[in-house]
Parts: C-alpha cells; structure tokens; sequence
C-alpha cells in the first residue's frame, strides 16, 4: 500500500489527532494509565523478574489498551451512526466517505495511531479511501469533532486543529537512532547494562521518542508512545532472536 502525504484544509483535523482528543475525553484518568505502562516498576514484559512485577506489567498494559479499544470503538460507533462525517481531500475537494466499513476496530484491539485506513488494512480498517492507487489520509471537520466531543462528555477544550499535511513519522531514522542506541547502550535485559532510563521497552520507547521530536533529526515528527513502543518490541524480539 502506497499513502499519500496529502494536504487537507486548515479547517481539518487528522484521524489521528481526532482518536488522541477522544480518548483522553473518555478517559479521566489517561495520564495515569500511560504513567503505569511507562512505569520501570511494572514495564518489565521482557526480562526475567518475579511474577508479582510481571502481572502488575500485564495489568498495567490490560488497562490502557483497553481504554484505548473503547475510544476506538466509540468513534467506530460514532460513524456507522452518522454523528460524524470522515472525509479524504482529492484534487482540492473534500470527499465524504461512506458510514459502512468503520465496524471492525482492528487486529490489534487497542488505539488508533494512523491517518490511513481501508478495508484490506488488518491494523487500522476502514472504508476505501484509495485514489489512483494511493491511500489518502483521514480526517475530520474541526468543529464537528468539537461538537461531538463536548455533548457526549461535556469536554469544552477543543484539541489543536491539525490541517496540512500528514505528520509521517521517520522511521529510517527512528530504527538507526535504536541501532546507535541498543549498540552503545546494551541489552537492558542483562543486569549489567541497566542504568537509570534503560532499564525496561518504555525506557527504549520514550528515548526513541525523543530523539524523533528534535527536528535536527529527520523531520521532527514525534510518534506517539503506544506506536514507539510496538517498534520497541518488534526491535527487541530481532535483536534477542538473532542471538546465538
């Protein structure tokens, strides 16, 4: 699959940003859930620890990507029933995309951390929204985010309007940031190479965030954490599975 880097009208906000304004609306405690999954205590999947710190991990992780799945399917919902209007951007025209194809929330069963869907996208499913052989990002009018937001969970702050283009993500220089890193640094899975910040896949994740952020780097674009932190694991099960 081939995605466009797509301008959409200023008045646009992307599928993404609009997912990050709902969850945190729906979930009051957000910021606790994210501090437990990014927590050395309990972020340690991974390694070989005791049980008690292996299950409050699991938990932890239990809680946010569950969280993440009722905001996914709350917006789901939300265009099958029409209370909301996605759109694509072609040739200078807004295009409405249908009600049907927003059912499935996605092999995963967690958060939405992509502009682009389509019906063959096993990660992030949705109606067609290809055009020429090229998918085009999703996104949604601004104030009708807001309005749907503020009467279903009477949030009045509206998030940041997002139009423009997409914001890809470097992964080129996200994954030789992880090769510079894990080489220098050491598997965080043996005693010796703990130090404080890298010790857990949280650890890792949030470095690699933060070398993303700095526009020195690539283009600037941070990912955001559950994305980071799925690279992470991928990263790690290569690294540790090409041992010998």
């Amino acid at each position: 699959m081939v995605d466009a880097s797509e301008l959409i009208p200023d008045e646009g906000i992307f599928l993404v940003d609009a997912f990050e304004h709902i969850f945190r609306a729906m979930t009051p405690n957000w910021q606790d859930l994210e501090n437990q999954v990014t927590d050395p205590a309990v972020q340690l999947r991974h390694m070989e620890v005791d049980h008690g710190r292996r299950e409050a991990s699991g938990k932890a992780w239990a809680a946010y990507e569950g969280a993440e799945l009722k905001a996914n399917r709350w917006l789901r919902c939300s265009l099958g029933k029409g209370l909301i209007t996605a759109f694509i951007f072609f040739n200078g025209k807004p295009l409405q995309l249908p009600r049907h194809g927003w059912e499935n929330a996605g092999l995963l069963q967690n958060g939405i951390d992509s502009n682009f869907v389509g019906p063959d996208d096993p990660i992030n499913p949705g109606p067609d929204t290809e055009i020429n052989g090229v998918r085009r990002p999703v996104y949604f009018v601004h104030s009708d985010l807001v309005a749907l937001v503020e009467k279903a969970f009477g949030i009045a702050e509206p998030p940041k309007s997002r139009g423009g283009r997409p914001r890809k993500h470097d992964w080129d220089e996200g994954r030789a940031f992880a090769e510079k890193i894990f080489a220098e640094r050491g598997d965080f899975a043996e005693v010796q190479n703990q130090t404080p910040g890298w010790q857990t896949e949280a650890d890792f994740a949030r470095a690699i965030m933060e070398h993303m952020s700095n526009p020195s780097f690539g283009n600037g674009v941070e990912p955001p954490f559950s994305t980071a932190k799925k690279f992470v694991s991928d990263f790690i099960k290569q690294k540790r599975g090409g041992r010998k």
